[in-house]
């Protein structure tokens, strides 16, 4: 398996977390045909959104979700649920 990790490429490259950054796109393509043709399997970082796009380059393996984005977005949730009125009209951080 050859992986190719579009966020720590960006940051190499100078441009952390653009995704669309030309270098970035070229590499991600190129590495998917080396590694295709090759005979290994081509994998990446993407997400629901750019899956299939990543499937029609050659990748073989997506990860497509994160331990470190679910979290984030569950204390997201935390945090909203204390900063909404109870039935006094505070919210639960006011109290």
């Amino acid at each position: 398996m050859l992986f190719f990790g579009p966020g720590d490429f960006s940051q190499g490259i100078g441009a952390p977390g653009q995704w669309d950054h030309p270098l970035l796109v070229e590499t991600r393509k190129r590495v998917a045909d080396v590694a295709n043709k090759y005979g290994k399997y081509a994998a990446t970082v993407g997400s629901t959104d750019n899956l299939q796009d990543l499937l029609d380059m050659g990748y073989h393996f997506v990860s497509a979700g994160a331990d470190v984005v679910g979290i984030k977005n569950y204390c997201h949730q935390i945090i909203g649920a204390f900063g909404k009125d109870n039935a006094g009209g505070k919210s639960y951080l006011e109290q």
